[in-house]
């Protein structure tokens, strides 16, 4: 696995900003405190290829548990790229993840070298762009604080197809996040919305929701919530007809596109619950 001249090994935390940066010069403007969420949901799972002791291309391979992990953070820098580095960076993620089920979310010029490794199309998602404004609503919302811990875990797991408590708690309370709840009258969870802050504006991830009204009075208020004029951005399964209307009525498409694939079967989770997608590089 390791020569002289070039290698692989793991990325520990000290190096993890570095892998934020190179996402960020690839324009897919991921969020600046990103990195504690993403590293302590599996230490082990980003990967570097070295060449000459340089970093020349990474990978993440996050097992969530023994069924089910998620590749991103798929990158070989431009002045590495054809010299096959990518293939060994996939084939090394992929048999850090084993035998369970493996998600990715690529770049749609991509899906031909995907589809070579085994993975399979389950749908598209695509990005809108929002520019904060005030904006008139009902809002029902409280803050995500005011949900149990485990109750939003619960509800989490029904839009994604395993449970993910380190990440999930890791991730809402990041820095300079904004996270909102829909709860019912019987005290159950019909939405939530969490956006964190980017290289560029915020991202909302996610928007999960059990009716089109909860996902409407989420979005609305992650818009009006945000300094009038920063940008918001949205990733979108064209799958979910209710979002694609939604964000058709509030938002404009970006032009930015990925496909998500599975190494084997697509999972049983509630695609039509998805306004908006966690982040590409963990699912």
């Amino acid at each position: 696995m390791k020569s002289d001249c070039d290698y692989l090994r793991t990325i520990n935390r000290n190096e993890f900003e570095h892998l934020l940066e190179l996402a960020h010069l690839e324009d897919w403007n991921p969020g600046i405190h990103d990195a504690d969420s993403f590293y302590n949901t599996d230490p082990d799972g980003f990967i570097g290829y070295y060449v000459k002791g340089k970093l020349a291309g990474c990978i993440s391979a996050v097992a969530y548990d023994e069924d089910f992990g998620f590749m991103g953070f798929y990158i070989v820098k431009p002045e590495y790229r054809g010299l096959g580095y990518g293939k060994k960076l996939c084939e090394a993620a992929i048999n850090y993840l084993g035998n369970g089920n493996i998600g990715i979310d690529g770049l749609i010029a991509m899906k031909d070298k995907y589809a070579n490794f085994g993975f399979k199309l389950a749908y598209q998602n695509n990005r809108y762009k929002i520019i904060a404004h005030p904006i008139a609503f009902d809002d029902t919302t409280q803050p995500l604080k005011n949900a149990s811990f485990n109750q939003l875990s619960v509800f989490d797991h029904l839009h994604f197809p395993t449970r993910r408590d380190v990440f999930l708690y890791n991730w809402i309370h990041q820095p300079e996040g904004l996270g909102y709840v829909v709860i019912t009258k019987d005290d159950k969870i019909d939405g939530y919305i969490f956006i964190r802050k980017c290289f560029e504006g915020y991202k909302v991830g996610p928007l999960f929701a059990l009716t089109p009204q909860s996902a409407r009075t989420l979005l609305c208020k992650a818009i009006s919530a945000l300094p009038e004029g920063t940008p918001l951005f949205i990733d979108v399964p064209e799958v979910n007809a209710d979002a694609v209307k939604l964000v058709n009525e509030l938002a404009e498409p970006t032009g930015f596109s990925t496909v998500r694939m599975y190494s084997q079967k697509t999972p049983d989770f509630n695609i039509n619950g998805v306004y908006g997608v966690t982040s590409y590089e963990l699912g």
